[in-house]
């Protein structure tokens, strides 16, 4: 974070901020945190995942324990409450919820190892929107082109040029920056 010190980003993170500037440089988990800033530089691209704030890689393929343990820590060095919910929580002033995805990695013993991750943002009650990776801007649509209102009940892939992976919902989060 030789960029920026976590004061500052603390000071540009703004979920409920109109429109999406940086759609290069960010992905689904800044556009989560609402850090609509340019990461360019490569010690900054880090920013992008889990841990990055605290200063833990998260290496795939990975665990669920290991995800949530990073953006835990990821939301308690940012300064920003968060509490798990379902996704049918009613957001009060000032908060926002984020739900978790995750694409289970391919292994001959069916164990729990992960080897990407998804988020989802609610700034306003009942509009869910995402941001898939570098290419593209926000949107408040599934992988099937409906609108999302249900993390549970969402189609949301990954775009791969063959072929395309289903993230499965791994839980939900309110959040709100502490003053």
């Amino acid at each position: 974070m030789d960029n920026y010190s976590i004061s500052d980003i603390r000071q540009m993170l703004n979920p409920f901020k109109e429109g999406w500037e940086h759609v290069y440089d960010t992905n689904c988990y800044t556009y989560a945190l609402g850090l609509d800033a340019a990461l360019t530089a490569l010690k900054m691209r880090v920013l992008n995942n889990p841990g990055g704030f605290i200063g833990k890689d998260l290496i795939q393929p990975f665990t669920i324990d290991d995800l949530i343990t990073n953006l835990e820590g990821d939301l308690e060095k940012l300064k920003i409450e968060y509490k798990e919910v379902y996704p049918d929580y009613i957001i009060k002033d000032n908060e926002w919820m984020i739900s978790l995805m995750a694409i289970r990695a391919r292994t001959r013993d069916f164990s729990q190892i992960y080897s990407d991750f998804h988020f989802l943002r609610q700034t306003e009650n009942g509009i869910w929107s995402h941001k898939k990776g570098y290419r593209f801007g926000p949107t408040t649509l599934d992988s099937l082109h409906r609108k999302i209102e249900d993390p549970l009940k969402s189609v949301v892939e990954t775009d791969g040029f063959y072929s395309s992976e289903r993230y499965e919902y791994i839980k939900t989060y309110s959040l709100r920056k502490i003053r």
